[in-house]
């Protein structure tokens, strides 16, 4: 998919991408409000990416689905979803470690206080995980959701994560 003006952006991706290589893991936030064009980025990158993918959405439900977009991620990558939600997370990871992945996880808006818990755990390994793992989110929601609030604050604090700010 060709892209107007989103070369910076694309650019950006490709530098982290760039950086598992190396064994060294990102995270991406990528933000931007409803319709700023957030997943035809990711989804233009990931269409050029020779690496494994993994993909997962979190769903805008009244009661979200605990660790949803984790298991979804979980089952591409062949990995028990029925194994207790630390065991999970540590077998994802080490999926990451066999082979270089990219992992999406869409419209984090949405997320579940387990799928934000995974965000953490990983955000905070991927230094030296060979992994991208990008989060979409509406930053316009931010101040609106307790749990996007906590987790972009926690997220950025961590020595692996890189914000790719989507404007219209």
């Amino acid at each position: 998919m060709q892209l107007i003006e989103r070369e910076s952006e694309l650019s950006t991706l490709s530098t982290y991408l760039e950086n598992i290589r190396t064994g060294a893991g990102t995270l991406a936030l990528v933000g931007g409000e409803a319709g700023a064009g957030k997943s035809a980025l990711v989804s233009a990158f990931l269409d050029e990416v020779a690496v494994r993918i993994a993909a997962g959405s979190c769903d805008g439900l009244s009661t979200p689905r605990p660790l949803g977009p984790i298991i979804e991620i979980a089952a591409q990558l062949e990995v028990d979803s029925a194994l207790p939600r630390d065991e999970l997370f540590a077998a994802i990871l080490d999926t990451f470690e066999q082979q270089s992945t990219v992992v999406l996880v869409e419209d984090l808006h949405w997320a579940d206080d387990a799928t934000a818990d995974f965000l953490f755990y990983a955000g905070r390994r991927l230094d030296r995980i060979p992994a991208m793992v990008i989060a979409t989110y509406r930053d316009d929601e931010i101040s609106s959701n307790g749990t996007l609030t906590r987790l972009i604050g926690e997220l950025t604090r961590l020595s692996a994560t890189r914000r790719v700010p989507v404007v219209r």
